[in-house]
């Protein structure tokens, strides 16, 4: 079934309650440290952004130089050295959010608080919702709070 906007609210209804969720992944360090707190996070997505107004952004990724610039900011920014694996991994990872943050933004009844990056919406529907996007459950507890800056990294366009 096509997860566009107008049809997602209805297909979740559909679902049945056994149904599960799928959960997202963090990256961690061989030692199992979680690599990714919020200032790293933060951090990484300035460093994208930057890239981007560089020129170095394709629609999908970053170029060389771009992927360079970005593996030495970090090590700059947090003093940790980030593969290209957990690097890649995060980017789609937030590009994978962005995605269904989009979609949540897109549903009809859904208040958005810009400056903590919440939506808002009835318990009922966030329910539903979150059984049929991968990060809807992450969204409805933190929110995207660096949406209108990963919309400048991903851009206003997605499949469905």
């Amino acid at each position: 079934m096509d997860l566009n906007p107008n049809n997602l609210y209805d297909y979740a209804n559909e679902m049945s309650l056994g149904d599960e969720v799928l959960v997202d992944m963090i990256d961690t360090t061989d030692d199992g440290k979680n690599i990714w707190d919020n200032y790293s996070e933060e951090k990484f997505i300035l460093l994208m952004r930057e890239e981007v107004r560089q020129g170095n952004h394709t629609y999908a990724t970053f170029n060389n130089v771009g992927w360079r610039n970005i593996t030495e900011g970090m090590m700059v920014e947090t003093g940790q050295t980030y593969t290209n694996k957990q690097l890649r991994s995060k980017f789609n990872q937030l590009r994978a959010i962005h995605e269904d943050f989009k979609i949540l933004l897109s549903e009809t009844g859904v208040g958005y608080n810009a400056k903590s990056g919440m939506l808002v919406m009835e318990d009922e529907r966030w329910e539903c919702l979150t059984k049929v996007l991968k990060y809807g459950k992450k969204i409805c507890k933190k929110g995207c709070k660096h949406f209108e800056k990963l919309s400048a990294i991903f851009g206003d366009t997605h499949a469905t």
